[in-house]
């Protein structure tokens, strides 16, 4: 059925009286008249409109966008309103799976005339993978960043795949950054106390994911406050066999950013840290009803020497 359908409908205008077809589905009012109703600003799309909620502010198409939850969507990974409830997808994200379901099936692989590959053919009349096709487009020479005969990628600047990629890494990082949403405010803080120490002039394409990955890692795992070496040590993400690139670049990033709230002051050393921890060892030795005991005591003390010297206490 048609969108529209509603406009078929025949109607006696509740203001004018005259028959008419139909022109909104929540009311039996002609076009003349609609347009002499009153109308308010929406809060949200900032347009002139009619039925404007008194209470918030919101226009009927905006109302049901702003009652939809905010969260993490499983796609991007940013912060915005859900739209598929289901998968966790907002709206662009859950546009673009359609897309892709509706086109996969006239998505066939073929073999490549050129390297003889099973691809998707990028043309309609003729087997050509997308790589050869590139590439008898824009020919091979020498890159004009690396210097090496490669396949041209970017014809305009002369880049090769791999040097295209380098040369956008800043660009997509920034935006990246701009764009950045996680629903744990510290973490926020957290990122952008990292992001301070970019060296822009030398961002690459590892820098970029790095960064994506410790920014995916942060809308997921909430950080409390005050951050201690404990807790860096029990959010680490293990090393597995398989697939470690992305936990290695969140660990790299975790432990940056401990040596740079030590260096602000807010986070004891590596070293003291170590020397505690290799102190009080010896409590998990006691027997099990006095470990508790003894672990109030040390924090006891441990506060005691954080009391400020007013107190009169050394």
């Amino acid at each position: 059925m048609s969108p529209r359908a509603y406009r078929l409908r025949q109607i006696v205008c509740e203001a004018c009286g005259r028959q008419c077809r139909a022109h909104v589905k929540e009311r039996d009012i002609c076009q003349t008249c609609l347009q002499k109703q009153p109308r308010a600003r929406c809060i949200r799309c900032e347009h002139m409109k009619h039925y404007v909620d008194e209470e918030s502010g919101l226009c009927p198409r905006c109302a049901p966008v702003a009652a939809r939850p905010v969260a993490v969507c499983a796609r991007c990974s940013r912060a915005r309103a859900i739209y598929n409830l289901e998968e966790q997808l907002c709206r662009d994200c859950n546009k673009a799976v359609r897309q892709r379901e509706r086109s996969k099936d006239r998505r066939v692989e073929v073999r490549c005339s050129v390297c003889g590959q099973m691809r998707l053919s990028s043309l309609l009349g003729r087997a050509i993978c997308r790589t050869c096709r590139r590439e008898e487009r824009n020919g091979r020479g020498i890159c004009s960043r690396c210097n090496r005969f490669r396949a041209i990628y970017v014809r305009q600047a002369r880049l090769c795949k791999q040097c295209s990629k380098e040369h956008l890494a800043p660009q997509a990082l920034r935006r990246y950054v701009e764009n950045y949403a996680t629903p744990y405010p510290y973490n926020r803080i957290l990122f952008e106390l990292l992001v301070a120490t970019i060296d822009w002039a030398s961002v690459t394409s590892k820098t970029d994911r790095k960064f994506r990955a410790f920014g995916q890692f942060l809308q997921t795992q909430q950080l409390g406050e005050p951050l201690t070496w404990g807790t860096f040590e029990q959010v680490l993400p293990p090393l597995k066999q398989t697939n470690r690139n992305k936990p290695k670049m969140i660990r790299a990033c975790l432990l940056e950013l401990a040596h740079l709230l030590v260096a602000r002051g807010k986070l004891e050393s590596w070293e003291s840290y170590v020397a505690r921890r290799y102190a009080l060892s010896p409590i998990n030795q006691a027997p099990a009803r006095m470990q508790m005991l003894l672990r109030r005591y040390v924090s006891w003390l441990e506060e005691r020497q954080r009391l400020p010297a007013v107190y009169g206490i050394t």
